[in-house]
């Protein structure tokens, strides 16, 4: 019996090995990176073509009652590249954006610098992200995550 379960593990470890090298590389469908608070396009350091969210396609979408403001960060700390981090889009109401993307998975980077922006204090700043009725966050505190990590910006990822 021990043989038979020694078996199965190694023929286990076996099969997942077969069938993660039978996988196909992930293929993006869209790119979209997106500037949040920047009124222009740039370039990152690392080589990214990054879109101002102001004059994209993607939104804000506002109305008179829901306005934003695009700002740089007060200070910048440590070494982050301005190109995404340095720029926000503060707004004390809901805000939206809207991505047209074709069906199937998805993978969402979300970039964090959780620096004052324009006064707003950073530690009172919560937002939530959905996808059609899907939460993917609620309530987040890039700055709460970033202190108790002890970093001074976040990637934040979803599939």
């Amino acid at each position: 019996m021990e043989n038979l379960i020694i078996f199965l593990i190694t023929f286990l470890k076996l099969a997942i090995v077969i069938a993660s090298d039978q996988q196909p590389a992930c293929v993006l469908t869209e790119n979209i990176t997106l500037n949040c608070g920047a009124l222009s396009d740039a370039y990152g350091s690392d080589g990214p073509f990054w879109v101002g969210d102001k004059s994209s396609k993607y939104g804000p979408v506002e109305s008179s009652h829901n306005i934003s403001e695009g700002y740089e960060a007060d200070s910048q700390g440590g070494s982050v590249d301005k190109v995404p981090y340095m720029t926000a889009r503060v707004s004390t109401s809901k805000l939206k954006y809207t991505f047209p993307v074709t069906p199937g998975q998805k993978f969402l980077r979300l970039y964090f610098y959780p620096a004052s922006y324009n006064n707003f204090e950073p530690d009172k700043a919560f937002f939530s992200v959905k996808a059609g009725s899907f939460a993917l966050l609620k309530n987040f505190s890039a700055f709460l995550v970033a202190e108790s990590l002890k970093v001074n910006h976040l990637l934040e990822n979803s599939a």
